[in-house]
C-alpha cells in the first residue's frame, strides 16, 4: 500500500502541473518519480504535444536522501539550473490514530511526506543559491521558486490519520521557515493545500466510497477537485504573477476549510 501510493503520486497533480508548465512556455522540464515506465509515457505525451520542450526523466525515491541528491544533480548536469521546483511527494496511509500506529508506520509517513519534501527543498535551495538571478539588477530579483504540496490537512485535523496530518502541518513549517531564510537571496517558497482531488490515488472504478461521498457532501462546491485546478495554482505561485508572495499557502479545496 505505501509503495503503491508513492508510485501513483505523479500521475495526477504532478502530471497536470508539468503540462501547464509546458503550455505556458517552459523550455525544459525534469520530471521524477519511482515509476519510470509511467513517467516515460508522460514524457512521450509531453514531447508529442510540445516538441520544443526538452524533457528529462529521472528516478527518485523521496524516502532515500541519496536518490534525492542524485536526481537534482542530474537535473543540473542536463539543464544547468533549476528555476522552478515543485515538490509533490506523498503517501496517504496508514489511516490509523496514534494508539494503533507503530513507530515504523509513523516514521515511514514522516520520511516521505515531510523529510522527503525538506530534502528536495534543501537541494533546490543549494543549487539556486549558486545560480545567477533571472532578473539581475532589478528590484524584483529572482533566483528561483519552490512550491511544496501540503494538504487541507496541513490546516485541519486529519481524523484517524496521525501520520499524514502531522507531516502536512510540518510541510507548511518547512515552507515558511526557508521562505524567511532565503527570501533576500531571491528565492520564493510557497505551498499549495489541495482538498479532495480526483487522482489515480483517490479514483475508484465503482465511484467514491460511502465515506468519501459523506466527505464530498460537506464540500461547499460539492465535488472532487481536478488535478488541473491545482496545477493552475502551482503555476501561479511559480510565476511572476505571485512575485510578492513567499512563505504562504493557497487552499484549493472547494471551500472545505470553511466547514
Amino acid at each position: 500500500m505505501p509503495e503503491q501510493s508513492l508510485r501513483s503520486r505523479f500521475l495526477g497533480i504532478g502530471e497536470a502541473a508539468v503540462f501547464q508548465f509546458a503550455k505556458y512556455g517552459a523550455a525544459s522540464l525534469a520530471i521524477s518519480d519511482m515509476n519510470l515506465s509511467s513517467l516515460e509515457k508522460v514524457a512521450q505525451r509531453l514531447r508529442d504535444e510540445y516538441p520544443h520542450v526538452e524533457v528529462e526523466v529521472l528516478y527518485i525515491d523521496t524516502s532515500d536522501e541519496q536518490s534525492i541528491i542524485d536526481a537534482h544533480e542530474a537535473t543540473i548536469r542536463r539543464f544547468g539550473r533549476i528555476d522552478y521546483a515543485v515538490n509533490n511527494a506523498g503517501v496517504a496511509g496508514p489511516f490509523l490514530p496514534s494508539v494503533d500506529t507503530s513507530r515504523d508506520q509513523f516514521m515511514f509517513g514522516i520520511d516521505v511526506n515531510m523529510v522527503g519534501v525538506w530534502l528536495c527543498q534543501r537541494e533546490q535551495i543549494k543549487h539556486m543559491l549558486k545560480q545567477e538571478g533571472l532578473t539581475p539588477g532589478h528590484v524584483i530579483f529572482s533566483r528561483g521558486t519552490i512550491v511544496n504540496m501540503s494538504s487541507i490537512y496541513g490546516h485541519k485535523c486529519a481524523r484517524s490519520n496521525i501520520t499524514y496530518g502531522t507531516a502536512k502541518h510540518a510541510v507548511l513549517g518547512i515552507t515558511r521557515n526557508d521562505a524567511v531564510n532565503y527570501g533576500k537571496e531571491g528565492i520564493r517558497i510557497n505551498a499549495v493545500c489541495p482538498g479532495f482531488i480526483e487522482t489515480p490515488m483517490t479514483r475508484r472504478p465503482e465511484g467514491p466510497s460511502a465515506g468519501m461521498q459523506a466527505y464530498l457532501a460537506t464540500v461547499p462546491l460539492a465535488r472532487y477537485g481536478q488535478p488541473d485546478e491545482v496545477a493552475d495554482v502551482i503555476l501561479f505561485l511559480s510565476s511572476p504573477l505571485s512575485r510578492y508572495m513567499t512563505g504562504t499557502d493557497i487552499m484549493v479545496d472547494g471551500g472545505f476549510r470553511c466547514v
